[in-house]
């Protein structure tokens, strides 16, 4: 999958993204809102945290956790 472009505007993030199938492109896009979108990042970062875990890097995974308290006082 391409990531073709991600816009953003004020209240959502604009994505659009291409899949090659045999030689046809389906190209797809959606308007994400913002807070979705914040949210649904947060929620990754929170995923990837217990991986890191898991694997034992914990300093990472620190790191990492640094970026979802970011991302959560951007939201308030």
């Amino acid at each position: 999958m391409n990531k073709d472009s991600i816009s953003n505007g004020k209240d959502s993030i604009t994505v659009q993204a291409s899949i090659q199938i045999g030689k046809r492109d389906i190209v797809f896009g959606t308007d994400i809102p913002m807070e979705m979108f914040y949210s649904m990042f947060a929620d990754l970062c929170e995923a990837v945290i217990e991986s890191m875990l898991d694997d034992g890097l914990r300093e990472d995974a620190e790191k990492v956790a640094e970026i979802i308290d970011r991302i959560r006082e951007a939201r308030e």
